[in-house]
């Protein structure tokens, strides 16, 4: 059966600790905790799709969200009739196609996974053609090979605090932000549906930042449809059991009836410790290493490209005699730092 507001409700009011042991909460109080939780449009939503009264403001706001989500929908598709190659959406806008009809998931962005650093360059020059622009460029070596990061954003869009925003990668990555190391291929996520990938992503979130409402949502709608055994294996290797037990459990308080993938989860030799490697300090804002050795260890760089900048065709990146490095491409030139 699907999640109502009632759940909603109550999934809010159990992130609050009561001084008096009380679980409800006001309106007011559950609109607070839902947007602290990344609920707030889900949760109004929900309200809307049953029909009761949301103030202006608040309906202005899932508004926004919903107009953000159409948007999405329209890049996406002309991404995938134009790309040589068609892109994998990731996270969150995946997730949102398993949520009740009417509800929308909270989404900042649009995660898009092509297959050469080519396919990102040519989804990046497209959606410059449709006015977003290029703000900054994430990138890596492995292997010798270049892997290529775009976050696109639109300046047009702002209403909601941050511009829409577009992330096109052409590898592999989980964690929180830039939180993990990311590589070219995971082999553990090979052959894995999108929803049992969705579900490792949110469980590798949960592992590197904690967990929020709307992890504990997404896990529950996704864990419905029943991933099948082969995932198991998968939260093994990379030693992500903590994290699923935890979701599990958390879930399972206000779901008590546990899913079969669960139950024959709850039998499989799990591991400890989370297998996503931590960047370095090298990696993560502190002058303990050059641009040059961050790049050499298969560490991400990070630069801006400077307004004005002249653009080439391919995407090159330059070391310098001192330690620094530099990238120049179809977006411009900057210089490239330590991811912060």
């Amino acid at each position: 059966m699907p999640p109502t507001s009632a759940d909603l409700e109550r999934l809010l009011a159990s992130r609050v600790a009561r001084p008096d042991g009380g679980r409800s909460l006001s309106a007011g109080q559950l609109v607070t905790v839902a947007r602290n939780e990344q609920l707030l449009p889900t949760l109004v939503s929900a309200w809307e799709c049953e029909g009761r009264p949301i103030g202006q403001v608040l309906a202005a706001e899932t508004q926004h969200y919903r107009d953000r989500l159409s948007r999405y929908l329209d890049l996406e598709r002309r991404l995938a009739e134009t790309l040589s190659v068609r892109p994998l959406v990731l996270k969150g806008r995946t997730i949102g196609g398993h949520y009740p009809r009417g509800w929308i998931r909270a989404s900042a962005d649009l995660d898009l996974r092509v297959d050469a650093v080519g396919a990102v360059v040519e989804a990046g020059l497209l959606l410059q053609r449709t006015g977003m622009v290029v703000t900054k460029v994430t990138l890596f070596r492995e292997s010798g090979q270049l892997h290529l990061c775009l976050d696109v954003t639109d300046p047009r869009f702002t209403r909601l605090g941050t511009p829409d925003l577009v992330q096109l990668q052409d590898f592999d990555h989980l964690g929180d932000g830039w939180s993990a190391r990311p590589t070219a291929n995971c082999p553990e996520l090979q052959g894995l549906s999108s929803v049992e990938r969705s579900l490792v992503e949110v469980t590798a979130a949960v592992a590197r930042r904690g967990m929020r409402a709307r992890d504990i949502l997404d896990f529950r709608l996704l864990d419905g449809h029943h991933p099948s055994a082969a995932l198991a294996p998968v939260l093994a290797q990379l030693r992500l059991w903590p994290a699923w037990e935890a979701l599990t459990l958390a879930t399972s308080r206000l779901w008590p009836q546990p899913s079969p993938f669960i139950v024959r989860a709850q039998g499989t030799s799990r591991g400890t410790g989370s297998r996503l490697i931590p960047l370095p300090p090298s990696a993560s804002g502190t002058p303990m290493a050059s641009a040059a050795s961050i790049l050499s260890a298969g560490l991400p760089l990070v630069g801006r490209p400077r307004p004005g900048s002249p653009r080439s065709g391919r995407v090159r990146v330059s070391v310098a005699a001192d330690g620094g490095a530099s990238f120049s491409g179809p977006f411009g030139s900057g210089q490239l730092g330590p991811v912060r």
